[in-house]
């Protein structure tokens, strides 16, 4: 039995996959997903419960913002590359 996001059972025919699918991408179209802010003193230990967490760090990069991930035992700066561009 499918849900709807109250709880009510969904009846046949009341939601598709394409509806559910469009909704999904939608929201995502219309505001980017954020990650958690931290500096470098305030991260949180890296440890295995944090392996493949992605945050952003203000000061991270020799004092510039960066992304950075936990490998499970340390936090690795993202190497970031050229700005998004179309070509």
């Amino acid at each position: 039995m499918i849900l709807n996001p109250v709880g009510y059972p969904l009846l046949r025919g009341q939601c598709s996959h394409d509806s559910v699918n469009a909704a999904i991408a939608a929201a995502i179209a219309t505001k980017a997903p954020k990650v958690a802010t931290y500096t470098v003193a305030t991260l949180p230990a890296a440890s295995a419960a944090n392996a493949g967490a992605i945050v952003y760090v203000s000061n991270g990069n020799a004092g510039a913002p960066c992304l950075a991930y936990s490998t499970g035992t340390a936090w690795a700066v993202v190497a970031l590359g050229a700005a998004p561009a179309t070509a």
